[in-house]
């Protein structure tokens, strides 16, 4: 009987220094959005446990200057199914695509045996800085397209009404069926429109250290400018990006 009870205790030990490596996890993306430096985001990373035996656990990020990541962790208990929420806070700092890392230690509840995993639960994007621009008035032919404005181009296909012929009016607008029935002349009375595109180019092979994050920053101005305006916008930096609106065409912009 000492002899069985020996063979388990020793198989109990066993088996609770292998603990920490039966365990698996399953981890899910960060709910951080994208965002422009100084800006605060707050999220979670989610992770799933399963650990047939009972153990400790340690689940914290790794601090993270660029994205201003506050360190914060979480302890327990796993055993079976269990799920992990880590809150985290972050003021992001530097733009571009940044990696967000995590460490989880398991130890057994004797101590006997621990592992310690390295993650990465995945990207978080920032922006390029805004800066102040003075200010800037687009050419005629720059944004807004098929807006009505008080200014710009007077399109013929955007006809709202007809009215007596003036002095300067352009013979092109002459209404001539509603001239004859009206035995004098009448011109279309037409809608002012600004017609365009946006095209930008990013010369991405310059060898000034500042020049990218500054043409960045212009390039980002404008694009949000764009895409506030209305105006379908492109953009060519080493890939290019046809003509487009709307957000998820401005976050592949941006990207």
């Amino acid at each position: 009987m000492e002899g069985v009870l020996g063979l388990l205790s020793l198989l109990l030990l066993l088996a609770l220094w292998r603990a920490p490596r039966l365990a698996r996890i399953r981890m899910q993306t960060p709910n951080l959005a994208p965002g422009f430096p100084g800006q605060v985001r707050l999220g979670q990373v989610a992770v799933e446990v399963w650990a047939p035996l009972p153990l400790f656990f340690r689940l914290e990020n790794l601090p993270s200057a660029p994205l201003g990541l506050e360190p914060r962790s979480l302890s327990g208990m796993a055993w079976g199914k269990t799920r992990l929420a880590l809150p985290l806070s972050c003021r992001y700092r530097r733009r571009g695509e940044h990696p967000l890392r995590l460490t989880l230690r398991f130890t057994s509840p004797l101590g006997l045996g621990e592992r310690l995993l390295s993650l990465e639960a995945g990207r978080v994007l920032v922006y390029p800085a805004l800066r102040p621009l003075p200010p800037f008035e687009p050419a005629p032919s720059f944004f807004l397209e098929g807006k009505t404005e008080p200014f710009g181009l007077p399109d013929p296909l955007e006809a709202k009404g007809l009215r007596p012929y003036q002095p300067g009016d352009s013979l092109r607008l002459l209404a001539k069926r509603a001239s004859l029935r009206q035995g004098r002349p009448f011109v279309r009375e037409v809608e002012k429109s600004l017609l365009g595109s946006l095209f930008l180019h990013l010369d991405t092979q310059s060898l000034h250290p500042a020049y990218l994050d500054h043409g960045a920053s212009l390039a980002a101005w404008l694009l949000l400018l764009a895409e506030k305006s209305g105006v379908p916008y492109s953009l060519s930096a080493g890939e290019v990006l046809p003509l487009g609106r709307g957000k998820g065409h401005l976050v592949r912009a941006t990207w």
